[in-house]
């Protein structure tokens, strides 16, 4: 399974390698590149993570999932209803055997 590694390298830089685990060894499938903010190495972890989407067709396992936040005004209210629990109540009082009057 490849993953993506970050490494400090010896002039202070950041690496960011694409790696996987061979007969308990790290080997380094593919060096994307190195930088020095934070903003450089999120660049570089994402093209890692599309040379891994790429290459391998390996997809995350907990992608990053966004969801549209939905706002109070845009929604409209249409009532309430109580049939389910009146229809699950209903059916524990049968299966009971208590009387459920019609």
């Amino acid at each position: 399974m490849l993953t993506i590694r970050k490494v400090r390298t010896a002039s202070g830089s950041t690496a960011v390698q694409i790696v996987y685990c061979k007969n308990r060894k790290l080997v380094i499938a593919k060096h994307i590149g190195s930088g020095r903010t934070k903003e450089a190495i999120e660049l570089l972890v994402k093209r890692g993570k599309e040379w891994i989407l790429n290459s391998s067709l390996q997809e995350e396992l907990f992608p990053m999932v966004t969801t549209k936040t939905v706002s109070l005004t845009d929604l409209q209210y249409l009532g309430t209803t109580h049939k389910f629990a009146y229809h699950l109540l209903e059916r524990v009082a049968k299966r009971c055997g208590l009387a459920v009057e019609e």
